[in-house]
Formats: C-alpha cells, structure tokens, sequence
C-alpha cells in the first residue's frame, strides 16, 4: 500500500511538474509572440547591415543624353539605423539613416574603378502582418536623400541624389519586445555631379539582402 501511494504521490509530483514546464512554454512562447510588439502607440528602434555582391546596370546622362549603360560588379556594405511610431497596429511610420561603402569595378574594363562613400538621411514605413506567433512578415519602403564622395580611377567626385527602395522579409521575435530581421530588397538610386555643367546625372537599380535586429519600446 505505501508503495503504490508512493508511487501515486511521485507520478502526482512529475506529472505536476511537467504541467508547469508546459505551461512556462506556453507563456514563454506566447511573449514571444510579435503581436503586442507592433500594437499602436509603441516604438521601433532597429539597426541592420547589408553586404552583397550586385549585378546591375548604371545608365549614365550629361544634359539629358545617355551616354553610356555601364555593367559593374558592385560590392557594397551598409549599416542603417531605424526609428518608428506605430500609428496603428502593424503600420509604422519613422526615420531612416544609413552610411555605405561601395566599389564598383566595370565589367569590360576592370582598371575603371570607383569607390565610394555615402550618407542616406530619410524616411521610412513599414507594416508588419500579425501571425500570433513568434514570425512577423513585414513590408518596407524607404526613401531617402543621398550624397556621395567617390574616388572614381583617382578622381574625386562628388554627388546628390535619392534612393527608393521596396522591401520585405520577416521578424523572428526571440523575445516580447526584441526581434531578428531578414528581409531582400530593390533599389533605385538617382545622382547628380555636384558642380556639373552640362548636368551629368546616373541611374541604378539594384537589390539585395539585410539583417539586423529591432527593439520594440
């Protein structure tokens, strides 16, 4: 008889104990949950980085001719910082600043080079899709203004212009409050020669991936 109260008393005693690890999972998952992050009237600050390799093509004018349509490998890295106010739930709307470096290496003649450093001060809106768990697509658009300081083969040039650019991709909630970001992206980027006359100007478009991570106040 002692035994099987024994017994009775030990199962009682694990099996509570597992009811309460369950239940601390639960809990814990569901603080993980993006849901009450992205509520209205709360703060996003976030920084992230980019570093990829980009093929594309940079269509150069001067007074409004095109003269070349340059193929380039592009290296560029950029760390970007981010802050929003979450005007709704899932929509936000803030600022967005950000510094690049970049080289470019033209295809057909690798000796032409240009490398480049760049300041993007701008704004941002994102809105992030409530799943009511711990994955939190978003959507993204940016639009900044830019000026460039570039040693193009030596020469040293300076320019203005914009970036426009769509993104998406998702938030990994790790905690209630801190999330990891991924997201792919397309950008179109106008500059303007500082000083040139006849006006030169270049286009690019281009794309790519970005991580960072983002706190929610």
């Amino acid at each position: 008889m002692k035994k099987r109260t024994a017994m009775f008393v030990l199962l009682m005693v694990a099996g509570g104990l597992l009811f309460a690890q369950s239940a601390k999972a639960a809990k814990t998952e569901k603080a993980k949950s993006g849901g009450n992050a992205i509520k209205s009237g709360n703060v996003m600050i976030g920084g992230k980085f980019e570093s990829i390799l980009e093929f594309g093509d940079t269509r150069q004018y001067q007074g409004g001719t095109e003269l070349t349509n340059v193929s380039a490998n592009t290296f560029r890295f950029m760390i970007a910082g981010e802050a929003g106010y979450f005007v709704f739930d899932g929509l936000e709307f803030g600022l967005h600043l950000a510094f690049q470096y970049l080289d470019q290496t033209n295809i057909e003649n690798p000796s032409t080079y240009a490398r480049s450093f760049t300041v993007f001060p701008g704004v941002q809106t994102g809105y992030f899709f409530e799943t009511g768990g711990i994955f939190v697509p978003y959507g993204k658009a940016t639009a900044t203004y830019l000026y460039t300081n570039t040693n193009g083969s030596g020469t040293v040039t300076e320019y203005s212009g914009v970036q426009l650019r769509p993104e998406a991709g998702v938030n990994l909630f790790v905690k209630d409050n801190i999330s990891l970001e991924a997201g792919l992206y397309l950008s179109y980027t106008y500059r303007v020669v500082l000083g040139s006359s006849p006006e030169s100007s270049s286009s690019t478009l281009g794309g790519g991936i970005n991580v960072g991570v983002n706190f929610f106040l």
